[in-house]
């Protein structure tokens, strides 16, 4: 088979290049027949405020620093966008560049071209890659440095002779540190699967990998954390519930797994590569602290401040990739032809069933779709002329592409008679239903708007509105 071929150690490279390229032409592919769907959300926003290169430095730095989230993305991107005008256009080519980098790093220092190559090519094809290759935020870096991490890892637990480098997993961890919080949490798991399997099996430059891991991403977050702690507010929007777990677990199996079907022959297949393979059995210590740790941690956190959030668990699925492409590579050393066929298609389905599952995300997802319509209608209103609520004025100013001067919250609006558009909500969060469901009447009272519906139009979605005048 030519997969299993790839996964074999002796291999040559170039059917492994070849997959790897069309992984990457798939993924290209996958992104443009996404970009109708696409848009920005209000953390995009945020993030094009933060980096915006007219700025100057000093405003800048303090933009970067400013956030609940560490500065290593907001710096990468604003360091981008000096070089890529359009904002989009600017996130697509950072995420493009974290994949390259972490491919070329990767190349560079491992042995194993041809599994590496394979390895690549799986995450280039996951849900999680489909999803956050086009958003302005941490998460795709923090996917490619849990990708390393855990590849890095996968090849020094291996006993094929692969080198654990610590300075290597220590820079990785300092980056990790800066990138996101749950990017640091990884980490710091992973550290400590590295240690107590460095303890069972009595390898020192397994400790000492894990040590080097864990201890400069504990100082590198350590350090932002105690700039960031006034901070840490930002997040009191997360709720911790049953249902917001159950939620954030089935975010996670959507993008990473498949559908709920998958859990099973996942594993079975896990199950079976634990019991038939002792060569693998140092993936299952490691990468099993790695697991419980990345899981409990945040249930703990939890109960003093809730931190649990799908998006934010799901940096950690790289993980689970690597863990079946080296089951894939046990397998099919071991001559078990139907088994390594079998973990092949648990890398294969979760990529057909993550494709779909990010385009419904984004069909859903709360972007800021008024902003066309607004800077198309009203490029001449008068200061204050548009009532918004729910975000600041300057996201709708950012969003819009108009000056912040044009909106005025609702509570300090006045009336104008100059400006087609009344009132713009974005991002709208209601006791009962959705935007599509409430009356003309709630909308209106909602922004302030005194107008008999009659008088006035109204464009709908699920998560906003636009209030125009009627002969508009």
């Amino acid at each position: 088979m030519i997969f299993e071929r790839m996964l074999h150690t002796t291999a040559k490279p170039a059917l492994a290049w070849g997959l790897a390229i069309g992984a990457l032409a798939m993924l290209t592919w996958a992104q443009a027949a996404a970009a109708p769907l696409m848009g920005l959300w209000i953390d995009e926003l945020y993030s094009l405020w933060a980096s915006d290169p007219g700025v100057s430095a000093g405003e800048s730095l303090a933009r970067i620093t400013g956030d609940s989230n560490p500065p290593l993305y907001f710096a990468l991107l604003r360091a981008v966008r000096a070089l890529v005008g359009a904002p989009h256009a600017a996130i697509l080519a950072l995420n493009g560049l974290a994949l390259l980098a972490t491919a070329a790093l990767l190349l560079r220092t491992t042995q194993r071209t041809g599994l590496t190559l394979a390895a690549l090519a799986a995450l280039a094809l996951s849900g999680p890659v489909f999803f956050y290759f086009q958003e302005g935020r941490a998460y795709f870096i923090g996917l490619c440095l849990a990708f390393a991490l855990s590849w890095l890892a996968a090849l020094a637990l291996g006993e094929d002779g692969a080198r654990a480098r610590p300075r290597l997993f220590a820079t990785l961890g300092v980056l990790s540190a800066l990138t996101h919080v749950y990017t640091a949490l990884f980490a710091g798991c992973l550290a400590a699967g590295l240690v107590a399997h460095g303890l069972l099996s009595k390898r020192k430059e397994l400790r000492e990998a894990g040590f080097a891991l864990g201890f400069a991403t504990v100082a590198a977050f350590a350090l932002w954390l105690a700039s960031a702690y006034g901070r840490l507010g930002n997040v009191a929007w997360i709720e911790f519930s049953n249902a917001s777990v159950r939620e954030a677990f089935w975010y996670v199996r959507s993008l990473a797994v498949g559908p709920g079907l998958m859990l099973a022959p996942l594993a079975l297949i896990l199950g079976i590569g634990a019991v038939a393979l002792p060569r693998a059995r140092p993936l299952f210590v490691a990468f099993g602290v790695t697991a419980v740790l990345f899981v409990a941690l945040p249930l703990a956190a939890s109960l003093k401040t809730p931190i649990i959030n799908g998006r934010y668990w799901l940096i950690g699925a790289p993980a689970l990739i690597v863990v079946l492409v080296m089951l894939a590579r046990e397998f099919a050393r071991e001559r078990r032809r139907w088994a390594s066929v079998a973990t092949i298609a648990l890398l294969a389905a979760p990529a057909a069933a993550g494709f779909v599952q990010s385009r419904n995300f984004l069909r859903s997802e709360p972007v800021w779709r008024g902003a066309a319509r607004v800077r198309a209608l009203a490029a001449d209103c008068p200061d204050g002329g548009i009532r918004v609520a729910g975000a600041p004025s300057f996201l709708y100013a950012q969003a819009s592409g108009l000056p912040e001067s044009r909106f005025a919250q609702a509570a300090e609006a006045t009336h104008s008679d100059a400006c087609p558009v009344l009132g713009w909500f974005e991002h709208v969060r209601r006791a009962e239903g959705d935007v599509l469901s409430a009356s003309d009447q709630d909308l209106l009272a909602e922004l302030g708007i005194s107008a008999d519906p009659a008088g006035v139009r109204i464009e709908r979605w699920p998560s906003g509105y636009l209030v125009l005048r009627s002969d508009d």
